[in-house]
Order: structure tokens, then sequence, then C-alpha cells
């Protein structure tokens, strides 16, 4: 297994007490049997840390780091999010979320836009149908009570969700884009700079300091409210405009858990690794975590390297008219 771990302190004192590590599991293409374990350690001291100083070794982890690297979903797990005794509850209603994460408000509603006439047109992709999506549960043996979505976009499976279940979702996504947005160049209409609105905007923030998204800014997001709000679903949609590794740190120090949760984020290796991890802290003992793409080879070297390291079993299957392939992996019946 190789490992990729950067260490940076400001002191030789520092170095005793490492704050949080990086290590991330890379997955071995080269067809070696045994790789060795790769350390790029960034060693600093004074006031800066220039990268320059960086040095290459080739070593196992040396044990006074104090951590155990070889098990990265514990590292993985780590963090300095605390809010103290919050009850666990499995999440059954919106009301919760927006308790427990936005004090009471909902953040379709405090920014914008504001209503219909602020929304552009709907738009849907249609990727999974609500036969689809029933499928994952008759296998689970039982509907679930709420769902945690990672990556939304336009928000197209969160909306099926809400509609098929009637039960609450929570939308994970910073609705700016991945690589597979960014990789070339952003397409034309990526950004929203309607110099008009932006006054507009603006000048409404200036009269009532009522808080406003002022663009320029991804469509994205816009879409999505577009389309949850198209779709009468504002009552059980909620999103969380945060990257997926920092809003399930959130939601688990915060005590809420979920019976579902589709990783459909980053489709990189150590993205999928990451969230199906994390997915796992915050779902409830008979949840199921389930994703897509599953032909792509970055996902599936995910799901199967993390059922191997958790000692979990997972399934696949092939859907719909376009066979897309589906994986599913229920922790409390491996």
């Amino acid at each position: 297994m190789a490992l990729f771990q950067a260490v940076c302190s400001k002191s030789e004192a520092a170095n005793a007490h490492f704050a949080d590590l990086v290590a991330v599991r890379l997955f071995e293409r080269n067809g070696r049997s045994q790789p060795k374990a790769v350390i790029i350690a960034i060693n600093c001291s004074g006031d800066n840390c220039e990268m320059p100083r960086s040095r290459l070794v080739m070593s196992q982890p040396r044990s006074s780091y104090g951590h155990n690297f070889l098990n990265i979903r514990e590292q993985i797990l780590r963090s300095w999010v605390s809010t103290g005794d919050q009850e666990k509850i499995v999440v059954t209603d919106k009301t919760q979320v927006l308790s427990r994460l936005f004090h009471g408000h909902c953040p379709i509603e405090a920014a914008m836009p504001y209503s219909k006439a602020d929304l552009p047109p709907a738009r849907f992709q249609h990727s999974m149908t609500e036969e689809d999506l029933r499928f994952f549960f008759k296998q689970a043996e039982r509907a679930p009570r709420s769902m945690l979505e990672i990556g939304s976009f336009w928000g197209d499976t969160a909306i099926l969700a809400a509609q098929t279940f009637g039960v609450p979702v929570v939308c994970v996504d910073t609705w700016l884009g991945g690589l597979a947005v960014w990789g070339d160049a952003p397409p034309n209409g990526f950004l929203y700079q309607d110099f008009a609105k932006n006054k507009k905007v603006l000048g409404r923030y200036l009269r009532t300091r009522t808080p406003v998204e002022i663009p320029p800014a991804t469509t994205f997001f816009r879409q999505f409210a577009s389309n949850v709000v198209e779709q009468n679903q504002q009552s059980l949609i909620t999103p969380l405009r945060l990257p997926s590794p920092s809003a399930l740190r959130l939601i688990g120090a915060h005590g809420m858990q979920f019976d579902a949760v589709y990783v459909d984020g980053s489709h990189d290796f150590i993205d999928v690794y990451i969230d199906i991890t994390l997915a796992q802290s915050v779902s409830t003992k008979e949840g199921v975590i389930f994703g897509d793409d599953f032909q792509l080879p970055d996902v599936r070297d995910a799901v199967t390297s993390y059922c191997q390291d958790a000692g979990l079993e997972f399934s696949t299957y092939s859907l719909g008219k376009e066979k897309r392939r589906y994986w599913m992996i229920q922790p409390g019946k491996s």
C-alpha cells in the first residue's frame, strides 16, 4: 500500500505534536504486488513554510509520529470538529436538519434566488428513474426515512427521492463544478455574470442588508434551486454548500444519521474512497450506501478497495434502458 503524507510544522517543538496529518491511500496501477511506502515530508521551521525545502523519503512510517498510517479509514475519520454531547438522531424531518445546521433557516429561502420569478427555467438530466431508485430499497427490504446525497448538481436524484418516498434529503455539493467541468475550460454559460442582475441584486442588499448571492458565481446552484422550487420540494430538500469531507464531518458532529447515502460526487479514486468512509459514519445501522458509474475504473477501484479494507461486501447492478452500473453497500448486512 502506498501512502502520501504531508507533514508541516512551524517549529521543531511542533514536530513532536503533529496536527492533522494528510494520509491518502493511492491505488497501485503498475502491477507491482508489494509496492513500497512513499512518504513525502515537508519540514518547515520559523514563520514561513517553503515548498523547495521538501524532501522525498522512501521509508516505512516512523512510529514516533504516533499515528497508524496503515489504517487509512481511521485517519479519514479524524476531525477536530466537535459539538459536544449532542444526541444522535435519525433524520426524519427537514426541520431537524435546519435546527442543527442552519439555526432554523432554510438555505434556499435565505439566499438568492427568492422566488420563481428570479429563477431560470427548470432543467433536468433524468439520470435515475423511480424504478431504479425503488430497486435499491427493495434489496434493503425497507423504505428510507431520509437520504443524504453527495454530489447533487441540478438536483434530479434528490427531487426523485423526495417525491418517491416523501422523505427529507440533504444535498451536499459546492455547486462550483468538479474536474469534469474544469478539466479543459469552463463551458459557455458556466458563470453567472449578468451585469444588470448584478446591479439589481447588489442594490437590494444595500437597501435591506438581506443576505444575497452576488455574482459572478456558477449557474449550478441557481439551476438546482430552480428545479427544487419548480417541483415544490422546498419542504424536503436542504442544500449544504461545502466540500463533501467537511460536510460529512459536520453532519456527523451534529449527530445526524441517514438511512440512505447516495455517493455521486467526484469520481476520482481517493475522493470516492473518502466519501464512502465518511458516508458510513453518518449512516444508520440498517443504512444503504450506493452510487453509480461503477464502470469507471476509479469508482470501481475505490468501492472494491474500501470494502476490502472495511471487511464489507458490495453488490453491483445494471439498471435502466442504458444499463447504468450501480453499486451498493449494506454495512449492517455484511
